[in-house]
């Protein structure tokens, strides 16, 4: 009797029926790598006609144990392979893959070299052993759980050789992005780049048996799985690593498009090399014809000459200028733009670095991550702020000249609107920038004390900013800075006993010599304070003996003056009458008609005053003149009056 199927299978030792489930798997990979090679060929044939997503298999265990829906389908849709196989151009940005390279993706997947979280969210970042055509290391991004009509599938949204891959996947790890690795691949792909694998074993790991099995998948332990906490600052990781991405991708897109802008610009250089040889030939022609100058022959001659010297002049003054300043500009806009953007993703990336510090259980390694992060902080946010400000130079050159050429006042009048805006911009991004620039020097290079004591107010504002809603990523990098830098001068202000010398250095104490000195002198001056009531009694018998009536000294001066006199008159003749009376009147003294002509302007002066007063307070409705002449305060009035004001005999003087 023929033996039944399942008896057979229950006959099998487990590492048989594991050996049959390997078996199956692969056969399973080969058909389905097959299949999409079919798929993939028929759509380059017709690719016009072919709109359908193309299957690639089912979601390989890589992906699975990454967090991807193992009963989904593996799909790329048409329109990404033609962005993948399409060269760059102007106006199109392709990845240049070959279809052999395409034909190759799934089993790559199904066995890479590492697998990162994607900067989207819910995606997964796969890294190959693949190489594009430039040698540059090829990733593929999966969306994962996508709807495409009525059905779900994880769809490939993806795949080029991707610039500074080293930077990349430094940056990925640092940010705890790593999910997955093959030990071997990664190890052997970071080698080459000069990197190594996180030593702590946060991530999955497997070898090559991962195409078709998960027995040799070795799980994170517990103790050094990553420690989950529930800090709200810890949120906006997720959000600063997307940001970042974005950054990181636009920086490599500016890379592709350099290197088309330096195939224009070597067709540049080799029009200039020509206009450059074809001046020289000009200029031989000239002096040819020059020799041939004279006789009949002379005018034309000429004629030819200067037409020459004027096609020189144009080529030397025009033409030669303008492909340099093309060459310039190309490079010039690329560079630039590529500095901003990477300005832009440093700020994401070490303001991500300073918050992964708060929960590090090491205080070195957390300070000096967190005081790394902060310098670097500081650096990238000083960077964006310069571009900014250029910017604004910029635009204001460039609406001063379009103010200039405008026709008509009004046109002039908005323009001028324009510059006093941008203007007023740049004065609040130069505050920023000074604000940026308060600390005297980097954050590592304070104490373990005041790192302390600033790593946690800057989880503080950290925390506040993501609670009350105001954690827009580019201000609050800039103000975790600059809200730093206050908090350590503030600190060191508050506790400074040396005023001069505000250097980060606290309590910068006077040397040993100078305390000495100064106890010395305050000895000495409490000395001289002890023997002060001795004085005092002295200076009281001496205020005694100047307390005699003033009268005595008075007469003794009287009569030293009449004797004195007494004795001169006798040496000069007598005076007449006449000249007497004369000195009588100059001796009277001018004080007292001085004194009545004062009394008499500040009178006049208060009375001038009293009147202006009172008219101004009659003119305002505050008070009003009677028909008898009597003058009286409007209540209302009176009741504004400050308390201390109010004179209690002005109470009679009240309007009724």
């Amino acid at each position: 009797m023929p033996v039944m199927e399942s008896e057979k299978k229950s006959t099998l030792t487990i590492d048989e029926e594991e050996l049959m489930n390997i078996t199956k798997k692969i056969q399973q990979n080969l058909h389905e790598d097959e299949q999409f090679s079919k798929n993939l060929d028929k759509y380059l044939a017709s690719p016009d006609t072919e709109i359908a997503p193309i299957t690639i298999g089912a979601t390989p265990i890589s992906l699975a144990i990454s967090g991807a829906n193992p009963d989904l389908n593996v799909v790329i849709n048409p329109s990404t392979v033609r962005k993948c196989m399409s060269e760059s151009d102007a106006y199109f940005h392709g990845h240049g893959l070959s279809a052999e390279i395409i034909k190759q993706l799934p089993a790559e997947l199904r066995n890479p070299a590492l697998i990162f979280k994607g900067s989207k969210e819910n995606s997964l970042v796969a890294i190959t052993e693949l190489k594009d055509k430039e040698n540059r290391g090829i990733m593929v991004a999966i969306s994962l759980s996508e709807k495409q009509g009525f059905r779900e599938v994880n769809r490939i949204s993806s795949a080029y050789g991707r610039n500074n891959m080293s930077n990349y996947l430094k940056a990925q790890m640092e940010q705890g992005n790593l999910i997955a690795v093959n030990q071997e691949k990664a190890e052997r792909m970071l080698h080459s780049l000069g990197l190594q694998l996180p030593q702590e074993n946060t991530f999955l790991s497997f070898n090559d048996s991962i195409a078709y099995s998960t027995q040799n998948v070795k799980f994170p332990t517990e103790k050094n799985a990553a420690i989950k906490t529930e800090k709200t600052s810890e949120s906006l990781l997720p959000v600063l690593n997307a940001i970042y991405q974005k950054h990181e991708d636009r920086i490599d897109s500016l890379q592709e498009k350099r290197e088309t802008r330096e195939n224009k610009i070597a067709k540049n250089t080799v029009k200039l090399d020509k206009l450059t040889a074809k001046v020289e030939r000009l200029q031989q022609t000239n002096v040819m014809l020059k020799g041939l100058s004279g006789g009949v022959l002379n005018a034309p001659i000429q004629a030819l000459i200067q037409r020459n010297q004027r096609r020189i002049d144009k080529i030397q003054n025009t033409s030669i200028p303008n492909r340099q300043a093309k060459i310039e500009k190309h490079m010039r806009r690329i560079d630039h733009k590529i500095s901003v953007s990477q300005a832009k993703a440093d700020k994401m990336r070490h303001l991500d670095s300073a918050i992964k510090s708060f929960t590090i259980r090491n205080p070195e390694e957390r300070r000096q991550q967190f005081t790394q992060s902060m310098d670097g902080l500081q650096d990238a946010s000083k960077k964006t702020l310069s571009f900014k400000i250029e910017k604004c130079d910029q635009q204001i050159a460039s609406l001063s000249k379009a103010y200039g050429m405008a026709t008509n006042s009004m046109e002039q009048l908005s323009i001028g609107d324009k510059i006093q805006d941008i203007q007023a911009r740049k004065q609040a991004l130069l505050v920023r920038m000074n604000k940026l620039s308060n600390l005297e020097k980097s954050f590592a290079e304070h104490t373990p004390e005041q790192v302390d004591h600033l790593l946690s107010h800057t989880e503080a504002v950290v925390d506040t900013a993501i609670e009350s809603g105001n954690a827009q990523p580019d201000l609050l990098a800039e103000t975790v800075v600059t809200q730093g830098a206050d908090y350590l001068r503030n600190t060191e202000l508050s506790m400074e006993q040396n005023y001069n010398n505000i250097d980060g250095v606290v309590n910068n104490l006077p040397p040993e010599k100078e305390s000495s000195e100064q106890q010395q002198e305050q000895q000495q001056t409490e000395a001289i304070h002890n023997d002060i009531p001795e004085q005092s009694e002295q200076s009281k018998e001496l205020e005694e003996k100047e307390t005699v009536p003033n009268e005595v000294s008075q007469s003794k001066e009287k009569e030293t003056v009449d004797q004195t006199e007494q004795s001169v008159n006798k040496d000069v003749p007598e005076q007449s009458e006449q000249s007497i009376k004369l000195d009588e009147k100059e001796v009277v003294p001018d004080e007292a008609p001085q004194s009545k002509e004062k009394e008499t302007v500040d009178q006049t002066e208060q009375s001038s005053k009293e009147e202006n007063w009172l008219s101004n307070l009659v003119d305002s409705g505050a008070a009003k003149i009677n028909k008898n002449g009597t003058f009286c305060i409007n209540p209302d009035y009176y009741h504004q009056i400050p308390a201390e004001a109010v004179h209690m005999e002005s109470f009679q003087s009240l309007c009724s």
